[in-house]
């Protein structure tokens, strides 16, 4: 799964991206080895993260190859975010509207397909 990891790594690199923000269970599961039961935010960056829901800490813990954090808040989550530099996010096109909503006015973001083409 690292081997995945690092291909969305090179291409963020290649398209001054900062980081990629995953929702999809499928695409989370792809690249972790962990699948949500409830929701879960994969964001691949240089120290990969996934923010998960306080029912799904266990599993996640388990089963995920990358280091999994409890969700508290989109504020809380979008605060890290910025505190470590992150300013251009790509988004899987599925993303809810109302997901993006709270990431718009705090990131630049494009919608991307990487995990998509990478299978």
């Amino acid at each position: 799964m690292q081997i995945h990891v690092n291909n969305i790594l090179k291409k963020l690199q290649e398209d001054n991206i900062h980081a990629y923000m995953l929702t999809q269970f499928n695409n989370v599961s792809y690249l972790s080895g962990y699948k949500p039961t409830s929701f879960a935010f994969c964001i691949i960056k240089e120290n990969p993260i996934i923010y998960a829901s306080g029912m799904d800490m266990e599993i996640a813990k388990r089963d995920s190859a990358i280091e999994v954090k409890e969700y508290e808040s989109y504020e809380v989550m979008i605060s890290e975010l910025k505190k470590e530099g992150i300013k251009n996010l790509a988004i899987e096109p599925t993303l809810p509207f109302s997901t993006y909503v709270r990431f718009r006015d705090d990131f630049n973001i494009c919608a991307k397909t990487y995990v998509n083409e990478q299978r």
